[in-house]
């Protein structure tokens, strides 16, 4: 009687435990490690099912930082940068700014800084143009703060302005 309950019971449930534990180790996947959540590159640009560059972030030279996105044909339509390069190399890790371009390159509007050749900041400007590309509205706060508004017409002319 003991044999037969040792047969008929024990040996196929300690069979069937036996071959679910080692079922489970061989088919068990390796356990992933955390790995660096950083991406540390000079250059990225991903690019769409045609092979276009359509965005692209990139740093330097020296303190500059841009991030581009572009349109279907590759051309730039927005810029957003910080570190104005400067004559003579280096570059002024205050200059910034975000642009707006129409897809043959005029710019439409901006938000950022004044950018001299010499690499001073003279202040800040916002300013947003027609589909020509002529300037319509120019907001600026001056290197000493004083603040400026003026309307223009398609040719530049001042229609209005506070200053």
């Amino acid at each position: 009687m003991n044999r037969t309950l040792f047969v008929a019971v024990l040996l196929p449930f300690v069979s069937a435990f036996l071959g679910a534990t080692l079922a489970f180790q061989i088919t068990r996947l390796p356990v992933a490690e955390a790995q660096d959540s950083q991406l540390r590159i000079d250059q990225l640009a991903v690019l769409d099912g045609n092979g276009v560059e359509r965005i692209q972030a990139q740093t330097g030279p020296g303190v500059a930082a841009a991030i581009y996105i572009s349109d279907e044909s590759g051309r730039r339509r927005l810029q957003l940068s910080n570190g104005a390069p400067v004559q003579g190399g280096g570059g002024n890790p205050d200059a910034m700014g975000l642009n707006l371009n129409t897809a043959d390159g005029r710019t439409l509007g901006r938000i950022g800084t004044i950018n001299s050749p010499d690499g001073t900041v003279g202040g800040m400007r916002i300013f947003l143009a027609d589909q020509q590309g002529n300037r319509r509205i120019d907001l600026n706060v001056g290197e000493d703060g004083s603040p400026s508004i003026r309307l223009l017409d398609e040719g530049g002319n001042v229609l209005w302005s506070a200053l």
